[in-house]
């Protein structure tokens, strides 16, 4: 896996893009699993846009992720295997 502080990817706008690709998801799928509108979930990938706390932990329990790596707290983490779960 790519190490994000190499690929410069340190946003948690970005890594919830680069979650989304990796899952190989458009945009409207991932936030239809997160009962989100496209819209609302879009802003979220904008570089700078706020990210709700409580999106970062839907986020982290449905797909078994460190929040920590969503935040960018880790950022020596590389990018999470999501598991999905319903």
């Amino acid at each position: 896996m790519k190490n994000l502080i190499i690929e410069r990817i340190e946003t948690p706008n970005r890594r919830l893009w680069v979650l989304r690709e990796s899952m190989h998801l458009e945009e409207a799928n991932f936030a239809a699993f997160f009962d989100l509108t496209v819209d609302e979930y879009h802003q979220y990938e904008k570089v700078d846009s706020p990210i709700p706390n409580e999106f970062f932990e839907c986020v982290a329990d449905k797909l078994s992720m460190p929040i920590e790596w969503l935040r960018c707290e880790c950022p020596l983490l590389p990018i999470p295997t999501p598991k999905h779960q319903k």
